[in-house]
């Protein structure tokens, strides 16, 4: 009896690294389908993602915030103080918004991948 071939969903991103070669060992055994995945930095689809506008809002708000100080008359100590607490609050709201649109770009992967499988069954 023949052994039916294996199949192997490929998902490259914006660079397949070892994916070629790896292909290249098993073409023999395996049947390779390849689903691009939109991934930052190349092409526009990955960019299409609500956390996106929300970042940019943030940094418009941010940078806002830093000419509102700017413009207040308060001593050295209270001026420092309020550029210290922004930047730290900067970085940590932009870490947890890098993260959700992080994580909004995986889950579409996800979606796209899965639907991809359902297809071919």
């Amino acid at each position: 009896a023949e052994m039916a071939r294996k199949a192997a969903l490929v998902l490259g991103g914006w660079s397949d690294g070892p994916l070629t070669a790896v292909m290249h060992a098993c073409r023999s055994s395996c049947d390779f389908e390849q689903l691009t995945m939109h991934t930052p930095p190349v092409g526009l689809l990955c960019w299409f993602n609500p956390f996106l506008a929300v970042i940019v809002a943030f940094v418009v708000l941010v940078s806002y915030c830093f000419s509102l100080i700017k413009s207040q008359k308060l001593n050295a100590a209270a001026e420092t103080f309020s550029y210290l607490a922004l930047c730290v609050g900067f970085l940590i709201m932009m870490r947890i918004l890098i993260a959700l649109f992080v994580r909004y770009s995986i889950k579409r992967c996800i979606a796209a991948a899965s639907a991809h499988v359902k297809e071919k069954r």
